[in-house]
């Protein structure tokens, strides 16, 4: 059974841009599941996701730099962290579920855990 990604408002973190490009991210992961096994498909939508995780994560590092956020080190650090991971498992793309499942899964801890616990630090302390 396929992981359905749909943002839900309390999923916000109280700050437009932020929550916007979460917002984008889901449409983003939600590409990735609706590939079904088509590698070419899933590539671009990769490829699609990782491109706009760096905007992304340009946008929350400058407002960590910005207002001087005490953990933009371990944040920032988490954020490579991400797309290195992103970056192996566009690597290993077979046409096969398991690439889809640990990518799921992936999401799902980025998105969910991620969003809901460093982001919303983030979003308290900006």
């Amino acid at each position: 059974m396929s992981v359905i990604f749909e943002w839900l408002d309390n999923y916000q973190i109280n700050h437009q841009l932020i929550d916007e490009q979460h917002k984008q991210l889901f449409v983003l992961a939600h590409q990735i599941v609706e590939s079904d096994g088509d590698v070419e498909k899933l590539k671009g939508s990769i490829m699609d996701l990782y491109a706009y995780t760096r905007v992304h994560f340009r946008a929350e590092e400058g407002l960590m730099k910005k207002s001087d956020y005490p953990k933009k080190t371990e944040h920032i650090a988490m954020h490579d962290n991400m797309l290195s991971m992103l970056n192996d498992l566009s690597l290993n793309l077979k046409p096969d579920s398991t690439i889809i499942k640990k990518l799921q899964i992936f999401m799902m801890e980025w998105l969910l855990v991620h969003i809901q616990t460093e982001d919303v630090k983030l979003a308290k302390y900006l």
